[in-house]
């Protein structure tokens, strides 16, 4: 793969899967022994689950660190009791959480359009930090009520899913996903031994 961009990779990955999925046993074997040849890296079980996983758990806490005060304005602009703001902020937590964790088991199992889903959510998640630190700065520059803890809070959940790109632009995080889609083939393959 001469183009080492996230875009690249991640089409590059989607091709490998169209092959997989349409291939014969004796093309599907090519296909595996191509998968194995580009993973430059050692793999291993740590190895290929913990850059996804990490990311997985950085999303997760970005997005619950900056949703409250989100979810404190949009309460206050509809006014809704006080009470009903930390009930929307735990059910938006748990339906991002639970989509991450999904779409998280769906990469482990081969499907790199999942990649995509994790993608969008790590956008979500950076637009909730900055609309948190926008908010924290405009309290703090038009003499609203703020704290600082709301600052650096907001900050750390921007920093959280910066970290999140970066892991998704690491080597060790491409070979995850071949090793993914070579265990993917592998299955396919024992499925079609057993049916044949």
């Amino acid at each position: 793969m001469p183009d080492s961009s996230l875009k690249a990779r991640l089409r590059h990955c989607r091709e490998l899967e169209h092959q997989i999925k349409h291939a014969c046993a004796k093309q599907r074997q090519a296909v595996s022994e191509k998968i194995n040849a580009e993973i430059q890296l050692n793999v291993g079980l740590f190895s290929f689950a913990l850059p996804m996983i990490i990311c997985m758990l950085m999303l997760i806490v970005s997005f619950s660190l900056a949703l409250l005060p989100v979810v404190e304005t949009i309460a206050q602009w509809l006014i809704l009791p006080s009470h009903i703001t930390l009930v929307m902020a735990v059910a938006a937590t748990m339906l991002f959480a639970g989509t991450n964790v999904l779409t998280t088991w769906f990469i482990s199992k081969g499907f790199i359009s999942a990649v995509n889903i994790v993608r969008k959510l790590m956008t979500l998640s950076l637009l909730v930090s900055v609309l948190s630190l926008v908010k924290s700065l405009s309290g703090q520059w038009f003499g609203l009520p703020h704290s600082a803890s709301g600052i650096i809070t907001a900050l750390l959940a921007c920093a959280l899913v910066g970290g999140c790109f970066v892991i998704m632009r690491s080597r060790r995080f491409m070979d995850g996903l071949l090793f993914s889609l070579y265990c993917r083939a592998a299955r396919m393959e024992a499925v079609a031994d057993k049916t044949s």
